[in-house]
């Protein structure tokens, strides 16, 4: 059954010809007969009125804003049908005001059913606050798509395993959303015992947040896995922060792909702990820190740390620090390091794999393994300028087939078989969200000797980054363009106005070999970062 909101007020006045909000939650909760409502207020019902209540809707053109009188009900459904909770905007985005009241949460939900669409929410301390308290269902998956968070005074959204609750299981999705100039964007807290927190975040937008995203390790026993693709964060003092509480045992699942965030201090920030591991993929991000802070910080020295990353570049200082575990891993492929320091700790014990960086670009970023470090790097078909190599631990540093220019090297820095010149090239789209009608780029800026074609695919939604090289593109869906390009290059392409393109995603990836004839030191064939392109 499905009802239709239009008071602009709350609370409302039962019996009256307007259903109200708080009136909705309670026919959802089944504290509210069908019955108790005038013929007036029954006319905004449609299904059986023996059926049970699952969607809210509130229509732009009739109620633009709900104001919020006071704090509304705990949503948490029909315990016994385990039917949805759904609140969805209609003919725009209806605006839900809690401005001019303090309440805790504008929507506060102890239930995984429930599911917001296509809404503005404005006020509270928190926009939505959730966890499944009471009302927990196998395989139903809370909600929220579409939505704009704005005016809240901690966090825009929370989802949050049941304090020490034993065995909860808190799933939730967070789909192209924006939060908007608030303390915390989303704020994902793992606080259970054995309980586990999975959330999936795609195409959101963190807009002057000052932190964009922000995970909280605080439980004993369980298990956090997240995975956010297509991330914007802009305007963060701290883009997404991993935090985890002196303790905590429960281990962290973390994985970005596609993304780019820009902080005045650090991009990504992740605090690793013992005795729980905390693993962390990145692959295909921008990550610009602030002049004093960090592109990339992971610590503290003593982590159980996980870290893989491919196809990201780092503008402003890194430091990476991991512990003896089990767990350690630092594995880097693709990568391009600017305009930072870079400092790299790794005390893995000999039983886990050496930490290599393959295929690395340091420009201006000069290089320090720490002297703490208990394990030899290896650093393969990588690129040093302007960027000095200084090893202070006891252990050696193997350069194989790299290129060092105006980089000098110190400590036990070992360069075997050295090249000349350089040969790893950069890609880009621009703009990489055209509109129907309008035009884009293919750009390239190849080093000399070396040539590349584009491949045009569908992009994989979630792509496999475990193995490299890693395809960002599905191999059954994808063309070559059959056209050369070197040096500093674009092809340009217009968009066809047709409805069938709109929200086409491609990703578009150049393959790059060098050119015949030539000396160029690139290997026979590799994948310089692409871009994606998705058509408005």
């Amino acid at each position: 059954m499905t009802v239709l909101v239009n008071d602009p007020l709350s609370k409302g006045v039962l019996g009256d010809d307007k259903v109200s909000l708080h009136e909705a939650i309670m026919v959802l909760n089944t504290n509210l007969p069908f019955t108790a409502f005038s013929t007036a207020e029954q006319n905004q019902f449609r299904g059986l009125p023996t059926t049970v209540l699952d969607t809210v809707e509130i229509d732009f053109n009739i109620t633009p804003v709900i104001t919020i009188e006071e704090s509304l009900p705990i949503i948490k459904g029909d315990t016994i049908s385990h039917v949805d909770c759904i609140f969805r905007g209609l003919n725009g985005r209806p605006v839900i005001d809690a401005t001019g009241v303090s309440v805790n949460a504008v929507f506060p939900s102890a239930t995984n059913h429930t599911m917001l669409h296509d809404l503005i929410i404005r006020g509270g301390k928190a926009g939505l606050d959730t966890d499944s308290t009471l009302h927990y269902h196998p395989g139903i998956i809370m909600t929220v798509e579409n939505c704009l968070f704005e005016q809240q005074s901690e966090v825009c959204v929370r989802i949050r395993i049941p304090f020490q609750s034993t065995g909860a299981i808190e799933p939730g999705q967070l789909l192209r959303n924006e939060f908007r100039n608030l303390p915390i964007g989303a704020e994902l807290v793992e606080q259970g015992l054995f309980a586990d927190l999975d959330t999936s975040l795609s195409g959101n937008f963190f807009n002057g947040c000052d932190i964009g995203l922000k995970i909280r390790m605080l439980g004993l026993g369980g298990l956090a896995d997240v995975i956010a693709d297509r991330t914007r964060v802009v305007g963060a003092t701290t883009g997404i922060y991993v935090e985890r509480q002196l303790g905590s045992d429960s281990t962290l699942r973390f994985d970005l792909v596609h993304g780019d965030v820009a902080a005045s201090d650090v991009a990504l920030d992740i605090e690793g702990g013992r005795p729980a591991a905390t693993n962390v993929s990145v692959h295909h991000f921008d990550l610009q820190g602030g002049a004093s802070g960090y592109a990339l910080r992971a610590s503290p020295s003593n982590a159980w740390l996980g870290l893989r990353l491919g196809e990201t570049h780092f503008d402003g200082p890194v430091s990476v620090e991991i512990g003896n575990s089990l767990q350690a891993q630092l594995d880097v492929g693709n990568c391009r390091f600017e305009n930072g320091a870079v400092t790299l700790d790794y005390q893995g014990p000999a039983t886990r794999p050496t930490p290599v960086l393959d295929r690395c670009v340091f420009e201006s970023a000069p290089l320090t393994i720490a002297a703490a470090s208990t394990r030899a790097f290896a650093f393969t078909d990588s690129e040093f300028s302007s960027s000095p190599i200084d090893n202070q631990s006891s252990s050696a540093a193997t350069l194989d087939a790299c290129f060092l220019g105006s980089s000098s090297t110190s400590g036990m820095v070992t360069s075997q078989n050295p090249i000349s010149q350089r040969w790893i090239g950069q890609a880009s789209v621009s703009p990489n969200n055209p509109p129907l009608g309008g035009t884009f780029s293919l750009n390239v800026d190849l080093q000399p000797d070396t040539l590349a074609v584009w491949l045009l695919g569908v992009s994989e939604q979630r792509p496999l980054t475990t193995f490299s090289p890693r395809l960002y593109f599905s191999l059954f869906a994808f063309l070559t363009l059959p056209i050369p390009v070197t040096g500093t290059d674009s092809l340009n392409f217009p968009v066809p106005i047709n409805p069938i393109f709109s929200g086409a995603e491609l990703y578009c990836q150049p393959g790059m070999i060098p050119v015949p004839g030539t000396q160029s030191p690139a290997p026979e064939w590799s994948l310089p970062r692409g871009g994606l392109l998705k058509i408005q």
